[in-house]
């Protein structure tokens, strides 16, 4: 048992007297069944007859790391934030994604996603809304809906052909027209809120 070193000892099929005499001359040769104290601390345990036990086993992870993720050298405590997980056929590897095609079967792939969120009343009813909503300024943009991609837009449908179609619907979802003034009643923009 000392060669072995096993961490858990389960002493079954005996006189329940006979069994803590043996678990007590095994703590003696080979240590303590509690971990902290001295020897190697098997955890030795006597259970009742047809009783269960449960056992904490623990597993060791580890994983290979390949491609140009393992031609730089890794630095304790800074986190890997460009690298892929890998598992198959209980092997791990980590990759950069540029490497997927080079040492797996795989491709990276990446989703985008624009949420349209339709409302059907004027600019100022929901400024006045998103006012009770958030503290900050909020600010009406003006201008095509290109000018601003990483800010979400508000886009007005009137009736005409929608947001989506052609027509006025079109020309009021992606902003103002050349001509109109910037208090012109029922023209279309993006708010950001500021704070």
């Amino acid at each position: 048992m000392r060669k072995v070193r096993a961490q858990v000892i389960v002493l079954v099929h005996g006189e329940q007297n006979q069994m803590n005499e043996l678990k007590r001359a095994l703590v003696r040769t080979i240590g303590s069944d509690n971990p902290a104290q001295a020897g190697y601390g098997a955890n030795i345990l006597t259970p009742d007859l047809c009783s269960n036990i449960q056992l904490t086993i623990p597993r060791r992870k580890s994983a290979r790391i390949l491609g140009t993720l393992a031609e730089q050298p890794l630095q304790a405590g800074k986190p890997l934030s460009d690298a892929v997980l890998v598992s198959r056929n209980f092997t791990t590897r980590l990759l950069n994604p540029a490497d997927l095609p080079a040492y797996t079967q795989l491709r990276a792939g990446g989703v985008s996603e624009k949420v349209h969120f339709p409302f059907h009343q004027s600019l100022g009813t929901l400024r006045a809304f998103l006012e009770e909503l958030f503290e900050g300024e909020i600010e009406e943009l003006a201008g095509r809906e290109a000018a601003f991609p990483a800010l979400p837009s508000l886009h007005m449908n009137d009736g005409n052909k929608g947001a989506g179609g052609t027509g006025a619907g079109r020309k009021r979802a992606l902003g103002k027209e050349e001509g109109e003034g910037e208090g012109a009643e029922g023209g279309a923009g993006a708010l950001r809120i500021n704070g």
